[in-house]
């Protein structure tokens, strides 16, 4: 994983590229063009390999392989206050100890025993995003920050780091590849709109990039 500038906050001050009508607004393309490289990171295969991890034992659940050990714990748990919640969880995360204090989760599948419902399984979706922060490109989970490694989840709705108070479209950007949501990270993002095609919901143009990269 690519580390990041983690001590004074610094604004990001991307180049942007002219077009040959003018300068690039609306709705246009916004490019960068920096001469860095593009990190050499594991995370993305390692975020794909724990995901097909997990997808194995989701798939020993539905066949009923724990059937009988799911039974047990539910008869308990239905004799067990209402508040009380029994709660399974096999997840991967990534301690950094050189740059981030809370581990990066890549992929969590919970089981879960409540008195007042039925046992539930919960299948947590992580992908790994790419941002510009000043020069320096930097690989990281959706669910963290990538300057400070803290939790935030909610980078698309909530724009400011509540750990760093680095703020999207000022510290950081997201960098748009293949065109691929920041939200949901599927090829979604259409020609004429920042509106996402597969999950229908805004990219706000003032917080992505895309570079044109000198490899």
């Amino acid at each position: 994983m690519k580390k990041s500038q983690k001590n004074s906050k610094k604004s990001a001050t991307p180049v942007h590229k002219e077009s040959a009508h003018g300068k690039s607004h609306g709705n246009e393309e916004r490019l960068v063009d920096l001469q860095i490289e593009y990190p050499k990171s594991n995370l993305r295969k390692l975020t794909e390999i724990a995901a097909r991890f997990r997808a194995r034992y989701d798939d020993l659940i539905d066949q009923g392989y724990f059937t009988d050990l799911q039974k047990e714990f539910a008869a308990i748990m239905k004799n067990e206050p209402n508040e009380h919640c029994l709660v399974g969880s096999l997840e991967f995360k990534i301690y950094d100890y050189g740059m981030y204090i809370t581990p990066m989760p890549i992929g969590e599948s919970l089981i879960r025993f409540r008195k007042s419902e039925k046992m539930g399984v919960h299948r947590g979706e992580t992908f790994i995003q790419s941002f510009l922060i000043g020069n320096e490109i930097v690989i990281a989970s959706c669910e963290v920050c990538p300057a400070c490694g803290h939790e935030w989840r909610q980078k698309t709705l909530e724009h400011t780091c509540p750990r760093c108070e680095r703020s999207l479209g000022v510290d950081m950007f997201f960098v748009i590849e293949e065109d691929k949501c920041p939200h949901c990270n599927h090829k979604g993002i259409t020609e004429s709109g920042m509106v996402c095609r597969n999950c229908h919901r805004e990219i706000y143009e003032e917080t992505v990039v895309r570079l044109k990269l000198q490899i």
